[in-house]
C-alpha cells in the first residue's frame, strides 16, 4: 500500500515537473518527467509483486527505499522551506515503513514460501 502511495507521489511529481518546465529547457523537463513516470511504474509493479508474494520484487523495493532515504535527507538538509522539509520527511518515513515491513521475518517467510 505504501509503495502505491509512493508511486502516486512520483507520478504527481512528474506531472508537476512537466507543467512547470521552462519552455527553453523543455527537453530537460520532458526527460525528467519520463524518468519519474517510469520510476513510479516500477514502484507500483514492485508493490504489486510483493502483494502477490513474488520475491523478485523485494530487491527493487529495498533498493528504492534506500534511495528514498538519501533523497529525503537531501530534501531536509538542502533548501530551506516548509515544502522541502515536508517532502523529505514524508520520503524518509515512508521509506522506513516499507523497508521495515519488507524485511520483517513474516514477510520473508511469505516471500520464500514458508507460510
Amino acid at each position: 500500500m505504501v509503495l502505491a502511495i509512493q508511486a502516486l507521489g512520483f507520478a504527481a511529481f512528474a506531472v508537476v515537473e512537466l507543467t512547470s518546465t521552462n519552455p527553453t529547457r523543455l527537453a530537460v523537463g520532458v526527460g525528467a518527467s519520463v524518468f519519474l513516470l517510469v520510476y513510479a511504474a516500477l514502484l507500483a509493479l514492485s508493490g504489486w509483486g510483493l502483494w502477490r508474494g513474488r520475491r523478485l520484487a523485494r530487491g527493487f523495493a529495498v533498493t528504492a527505499q534506500v534511495i528514498h532515504l538519501f533523497v529525503g535527507y537531501s530534501f531536509v538538509s538542502g533548501q530551506p522551506g516548509l515544502g522541502s522539509l515536508l517532502t523529505g520527511v514524508v520520503m524518509m518515513v515512508t521509506a522506513i515503513v516499507v523497508g521495515v515491513c519488507v524485511l520483517l521475518p513474516s514477510s520473508t517467510k511469505r516471500l520464500i514460501g514458508q507460510d
